[in-house]
């Protein structure tokens, strides 16, 4: 599942720290580096060093090819080492790198002397060369200090400053009048605060300019000092039907620009202190959308005078507000007879433009003016700028709320405690699944909503969802499930019961995983057919009606006998999962047919997550022509979409040998020169003849076998062909 979640379009407000926190015990914040360290193949996490002197100089011996390319200058000092502030290694800090050829010792210091100007004058951090105000610093090593090589892994050592002043701890929120407020504790021994610019330069070093400075413990944001930003996000409040997918492109994102409070008395100067909230990735939390559509805000416009004097706009602390949209008019232009004006919004990087379907080309620039001036009077005139929705939640009137961990009687598909809480809370029915009991700072809106589809696609037994919404400032995802509460738990339990009775019917002792899967789909092919009826209503109408709702569930397969493709997919789901074998669901379509949805499975024998697709192994001929494919053969008929499984997980789902695929498994895999032969003796005692050739096969070859076969046999034939198994049928 990449970055993409079915929301509307929104402005919103954010702050982007890119940082890990310094927070917390030195072996915390060890555990955390190493574990963020773990998932890059790129580098390695040595050892993090606390509290070093503000004019700490780290020393390294170097020996052999290195230390005579260092003295014949082959090699720079420089390239040796790099230091960055952000655990991501892209944010380079200013060093002086010297080697000392006598002791072999390579030097590393801050290029020059750590200030901050404050009221006009520049504040030295120390006379001496200081590390400065950053909260965590990582030195890099990129070569082998004895051979002078590249590292295939370049090796981090995190480290920490000393500082004679507490670090001031940060907030950010938004005022009642639209405005961002940045607000910190008491610092002890401060005389004063400055307000610090974080940048990146085109260098990619990181750079801090100081703003203000500032008495108080708060410091309210002036119109140009911009936050990071997004124009698409999620939405807490409501869900609507006229939702569209959006991908990275349609993301403003400012990641570039932040801003931190450092305290300071006459001599020294804090570390740099910004919001918490922020850290370690990039927060998405805004919700505006549905204030939007309750106010009616349209983007095209009849006419300059109907363009609104306030758009909404959500920031990370939960506040939505009233912003003034700021109108140039110089940037206002024409494109397809219709007048485009664009604006952007105070403390963010949101650009937008209102379109006017009707203007007059010799007044428009008059009738604009007039309205920008309308614009800032109105909202001058707006006391209360904080936007309160006016619709409210709607659950069921017998709505179930859970925040406990309940006992159900299925096998859960799950990969942390969180996962397994809301998955069992959706298997028992809960209409409000309180997770905050659960919640930590690694999961933001983005990873629940990804979280959320693997559960519903890896766990059978929750019977599909129509919607679910989550509100994150309150930490509850609220369900709607297809079925009311009685009719779902009669099903599930019909489920149970029959999954059980086939299991026992099917499975025998001593049976080998292959031998499990081979029963397992033949007996789903044996007594099932596929519901060509819902499918239609699928294709035409994009939604699954009401009388199809059994069709894209187990009980379709196992107690009707008729489902579409997720019926089947789940059925043998819970099948494989009751004989003791690893089973997931896939997503995604059929390369021959990319317009239309499709689900099959992946099971793990040995290791290895074969592709299984019953729905097309359960047809008239060419029957089994995908049981137990690998990835390279897989991938030439399907493409699996991102949907069904974190996208961490992803990669681990793969097969990369066919020794199960049922033909080459039972002996009926031909090459092409050898395969008019087989056919013809297999024809020979029976009607029906399946084989399976290679998949390269092209259909002028498949017909010249069909043609050898015909002639050899002297019996009309019909074949057919799908997915290089070739069925002949001798009439």
């Amino acid at each position: 599942m990449n970055k993409r979640i079915k929301q509307l379009g929104v402005l919103f407000l954010c702050s982007l720290l890119i940082i890990v926190s310094a927070c917390g015990s030195g072996s915390n914040i060890e555990e955390s580096l190493k574990e963020y360290y773990e998932q890059r193949e790129d580098v390695k996490y040595v050892e993090t060093l606390s509290d070093l002197d503000k004019d700490h100089v780290f020393e390294y011996e170097v020996s052999g090819d290195m230390a005579k390319a260092l003295k014949k200058k082959d090699i720079k000092a420089k390239d040796v080492f790099t230091v960055y502030v952000n655990s991501q290694l892209d944010e380079r800090f200013k060093v002086d790198i010297y080697y000392d050829k006598k002791e072999k010792k390579l030097l590393i210091e801050p290029e020059e002397r750590q200030r901050i100007e404050s009221d006009g004058k520049t504040f030295d951090v120390s006379n001496e060369e200081d590390w400065g105000i950053y909260p965590e610093y990582f030195l890099v090593q990129n070569m082998d200090l004895d051979t002078g090589k590249a590292l295939k892994q370049k090796e981090v050592t995190s480290f920490t400053i000393e500082r004679d002043i507490e670090t001031p701890e940060v907030k950010l929120s938004y005022q009642k009048d639209g405005k961002v407020k940045l607000s910190w504790d008491e610092v002890s021994g401060a005389k004063k605060y400055a307000l610090v610019k974080l940048s990146i330069t085109d260098a990619g070093e990181s750079e801090a300019e100081e703003l203000a400075t500032t008495k108080k413990t708060k410091y309210v944001l002036g119109a140009d000092e911009v936050l990071g930003s997004y124009k698409v996000s999620e939405d807490e409040q409501y869900r609507l039907e006229d939702s569209y997918w959006w991908e990275n492109d349609d993301v403003i994102g400012y990641a570039g620009v932040r801003y931190a409070i450092v305290a300071m008395d006459d001599k020294n100067i804090s570390t740099m202190g910004w919001p918490k909230e922020y850290d370690a990735k990039e927060e998405v939390c805004a919700f505006a959308t549905y204030a939007q559509t309750e106010t009616n805000y349209k983007k095209e416009v009849a006419s300059i005078e109907s363009i609104p004097s306030t758009v909404i706009v959500s920031a990370c602390d939960g506040n939505t507000v009233y912003q003034k949209p700021k109108i140039n008019a110089k940037d206002v232009y024409v494109e397809s007879a219709k007048l485009h004006v664009p604006y952007t919004i105070d403390n963010s990087a949101l650009k937008d433009e209102f379109i006017v379907s009707t203007y007059d080309e010799k007044a428009y620039e008059e009738q604009l003016k007039k309205q920008v001036k309308k614009i800032n009077k109105d909202y001058k005139a707006l006391d209360n700028k904080e936007y309160t929705y006016k619709s409210k939640k709607t659950v069921a009137a017998n709505a179930v709320k859970s925040s406990t961990m309940p006992d159900v009687k299925d096998k859960v598909f799950s990969t942390s405690e969180l996962e397994e809480y809301i998955a069992k809370n959706m298997i028992d029915g809960a209409h409000i699944i309180d997770f905050s009991a659960y919640y930590n700072s690694d999961v933001d809106m983005f990873y629940l909503h990804d979280l959320l589809q693997q559960i519903i696609n890896q766990n059978p037994m929750i019977m599909q969802v129509k919607e679910y919404d989550v509100y994150f400032s309150s930490k509850e995802i609220y369900v709607h499930y297809l079925y009311d509460p009685q009719t779902r738990k009669q099903k599930q339990q019909a489920i149970r019961d029959a999954v059980k009775q086939v299991s026992s019917e099917i499975i025998k002792p001593g049976m080998k995983d292959e031998e499990k899967v081979y029963a397992i789909n033949d007996y789903i092919c044996n007594q099932a057919v596929y519901d060509t009826a819902a499918a239609d209503v699928i294709k035409t109408t994009g939604k699954l009606g009401e009388a199809y709702y059994d069709s894209n569930t187990a009980y379709g397969i196992l107690i009707n006998k008729i489902a579409v493709c997720e019926g089947y997919s789940t059925a043998f789901q819970l099948l494989c999962e009751a004989a003791g074998l690893e089973c997931i669901s896939i997503s995604g379509h059929m390369n021959a047919d990319p317009d239309i949805r499709h689900a099959w499975n992946r099971v793990n024998i040995g290791g290895q997550w074969y592709i299984v697709d019953v729905t097309t192994n359960d047809g008239d001929a060419a029957t089994n022509s995908v049981l137990l494919l690998s990835d390279a053969i897989g991938e030439k008929i399907y493409t699996e979409d991102e949907y069904f499984l974190l996208d961490d997980n992803l990669d681990d789902y793969k097969a990369n040998d066919d020794k199960y695929e049922y033909y080459r498994y039972h002996g009926l895999y031909v090459n092409e020169n050898e395969a008019s032969s087989r056919f013809i003796s297999m024809l020979g005692t029976s009607n029906t003849a399946t084989l399976k050739l290679p998949e390269t096969i092209t259909p002028e070859r498949v017909e010249a076998i069909a043609n050898q076969v015909f002639n050899s046999i002297n019996r009309s034939i019909q074949y057919h062909w799908l997915n290089g198994v070739l069925t002949i049928i001798a009439i």
